[in-house]
């Protein structure tokens, strides 16, 4: 009688199939991390454009003098009997009062605002919700520059009058 010989060089069709499963779900791993990588790295591209845009702001608002330079006057706002009716002809802090646009030449998905008014110093430090009949030496300015995807970046800063 022969003896038949069995040959079991070679893979079997169950751990074919095993280890074609085990590969795609690795690849899908590594697409989706691949994926989130991109999505962080996006969202630390806008927010760093949002951050340069507000200090590019207020780096033109603290160029600005405190109070009008031309008339001394403390009014909030533009004074458009001067033509101050854009950002570079305004030349006090005040001129910036509620100053906002919502697309920004070059970078159309951001946009920013601006709010002034006067603080006073208390005991305790800058009181931010003052009543704001009353003139003080102290201006507190908000910035806030938003994106149509993202949220807002808002800063306050206070910049005091010269003595």
């Amino acid at each position: 009688m022969k003896k038949k010989c069995k040959n079991f060089a070679g893979f079997s069709m169950v751990e074919v199939v095993v280890v074609l499963v085990l590969l795609s779900l690795a690849s899908t791993m590594f697409l989706f991390a691949l994926s989130t990588g991109k999505d962080i790295r996006t969202t630390s591209e806008i927010r760093t454009i949002q951050g340069t845009l507000l200090n590019n702001l207020q780096n033109q608002i603290r160029a600005r003098e405190f109070e009008d330079p031309t008339t001394g006057s403390t009014n909030f706002g533009k004074e458009l009997d001067q033509g101050e009716n854009s950002i570079n002809q305004f030349d006090d802090i005040d001129d910036f009062h509620q100053y906002s646009i919502t697309s920004i030449p070059g970078f159309e998905s951001f946009g920013y605002s601006v709010d002034v008014k006067y603080v006073p110093l208390e005991e305790n430090g800058f009181n931010l919700n003052p009543n704001p009949e009353n003139q003080t030496n102290y201006k507190s300015i908000t910035v806030t520059v938003t994106h149509k995807t993202l949220s807002s970046m808002t800063d306050i800063m206070v910049i005091g009058s010269e003595f």
